[in-house]
């Protein structure tokens, strides 16, 4: 069984997170306060990634073994299932009917994996992308400096003169 994190919000969040839900979204469904900064760095948080990835893990052995026990009731296995589609291929063709032929050869190459549905981002060593978060004043300050050829050091700050 999962273990929980011990920051009700942190949980929360994380649950959120594991469901699909943005960053943001996860943040606001936790109680806190609308802050797109505060929600993409609490999703750093080690802790949420961890738990995060326990969650999902976790949801999806329980799909897999949901899957395998309603297959094994209804006594269908992956040879069935493919011989099925090469059947209605063919029953498909010889009609003339192309659309659910070529669904049939779709699924068919899907399994045999010949085609791919889903691509996965992930930053170094599989963990999450780095992102940078940068204010507007070090923006500026850092385009200056490009253009004067100045460190941006002595801007200060308030209203210009």
């Amino acid at each position: 069984m999962p273990s929980a994190l011990t920051n009700s919000r942190h949980e929360l969040f994380a649950q959120e997170l594991a469901k699909g839900k943005s960053q943001f979204e996860a943040h606001a469904a936790a109680g806190y306060s609308a802050h797109r900064g505060n929600a993409s760095a609490l999703a750093q948080d080690k802790s949420i990634q961890a738990r995060v990835a326990e969650i999902q893990s976790a949801t999806a052995e329980m799909e897999r073994a949901a899957t395998q026990a309603a297959a094994e009731a209804l006594a269908i296995d992956r040879e069935w299932v493919m011989a099925r589609l090469q059947e209605n291929a063919l029953k498909a063709a010889l009609t003339e009917d192309y659309g659910p032929s070529n669904r049939a050869l779709e699924l068919l190459g899907k399994e045999l994996g010949m085609f791919k549905d889903k691509i996965e981002h992930s930053g170094p060593n599989g963990g999450p992308i780095q992102t940078e978060q940068t204010t507007a004043r070090e923006l500026l300050a850092s385009k200056l400096a490009r253009l004067t050829g100045s460190d941006g050091a002595s801007i200060p700050a308030g209203k210009p003169h």
